[in-house]
């Protein structure tokens, strides 16, 4: 499984502050000067992206149930996507007048988009294929108001689809490599990207860049690394 974020926010690994520390498994990942998350991994394989309101609107990690704190702790205590949409929609129902938001979550068997609002969860997921979301969590192609940006949210689905019918012939490091290049071309790639990552669930690693910086991976639990 591999999920793939692009995004108009500076985002940069999180050092983890003493006020986002909990106990469990490792996990690394990104967020911006606002401490909102764009996405993250842990070592146990769960992976998620913030892409909907809930992860843009303001909420952020520093406490609370707020959707970006509850990412930390999905990413902190989580091994599955079954068991982190379980706790969405605990969250869901016990705020059921916080502002909505959708989380894309993997791991190695299962691929989700899970939306929640007004104390429900809907979810759109596969075991095999691809799930596309736009900002604000609409499915690409579905937002009337994205109309300039439906070549990008286009494109990505072109991409997904056929790195899908590649996948089997293709290594952890040759589909990433792949995954990297689509984002730094047009249009995914444009004026407004300041950030882009890949996450491998299944090689356990985040990579992931600004814009005109090199790319950097890492792993759960490891080292940062520059990549050549």
């Amino acid at each position: 499984m591999l999920l793939l974020l692009e995004s108009g926010r500076e985002l940069a690994l999180v050092r983890r502050p003493p006020e986002w520390s909990s106990p469990g498994r490792a996990w690394r990942l990104l967020a911006d000067d606002q401490q909102r998350i764009g996405c993250g991994l842990n070592e146990a394989g769960l992976a998620l992206v913030l892409a909907g309101e809930g992860g843009d609107a303001g909420s952020t990690c520093a406490g609370g149930d707020a959707p970006a704190a509850l990412a930390v702790r999905l990413l902190a205590e989580g091994t599955s996507v079954a068991e982190a949409t379980a706790a969405l929609g605990a969250y869901a129902r016990a705020h059921p007048h916080a502002p909505g938001g959708t989380v894309l979550l993997a791991d190695g068997e299962r691929l989700v988009a899970a939306d929640y609002a007004q104390g429900r969860l809907r979810l759109e997921g596969c075991a095999a294929g691809c799930v596309a979301r736009a900002v604000g969590g609409s499915p690409c192609g579905a937002d009337p108001a994205a109309a300039g940006r439906a070549p990008r949210q286009d494109r990505m689905m072109d991409f997904l689809q056929a790195l899908y019918v590649w996948l089997p012939a293709l290594d952890e490091d040759d589909a990433s490599e792949r995954c990297r290049q689509a984002l730094e071309r047009e249009p995914l790639s444009s004026e407004r990207t300041r950030a882009r990552a890949v996450l491998d669930v299944a090689g356990g690693c985040l990579h992931w860049s600004t814009a005109g910086a090199a790319w950097r991976v890492v792993a759960a639990g490891g080292a940062e690394e520059t990549l050549l």
